[in-house]
């Protein structure tokens, strides 16, 4: 009994917990991650069961917070990990991405400068 009710909790629960007011955590966490600034300006989604995913409108990416954007998606879903949610981390196992498009700058001499990429937390980002 206290199986199916936690079962129920957890396919039921994300149906009730407003996203859009926390996005700027869900902001927050990702940009931790990366390094980088991320905003996410179209819907928001996560579900727990029967595996945990995340889905996320029109994200965009910069280098700062004030900076240029690097790149952005119409669509980004991420699959996460069961385990290591069960202890309050997030690892991600899948991405999609819908629609990508990075802009990448010059050096003047005919290279290419890549934005840096500061991977906070776990070497599996």
């Amino acid at each position: 009994m206290v199986l199916l009710a936690v079962l129920t909790a957890l396919l039921v629960g994300p149906w009730f917990i407003d996203w859009d007011a926390r996005r700027g955590e869900i902001e927050a966490l990702l940009g931790e991650a990366t390094g980088l600034t991320v905003s996410i300006a179209g819907d928001l989604d996560v579900k727990l069961l029967p595996v945990p995913r995340m889905h996320l409108g029109q994200v965009s990416v910069r280098q700062a917070a004030n900076g240029p954007v690097v790149a952005t998606a119409a669509d980004v879903s991420l699959e996460m990990a069961v385990a290591p949610l069960l202890h309050g981390a997030f690892r991600f196992v899948e991405m999609r991405i819908a629609q990508p498009r990075v802009t990448l700058a010059g050096d003047g001499a005919g290279g290419v400068i890549l934005p840096s990429l500061k991977v906070a937390g776990s070497p599996d980002v």
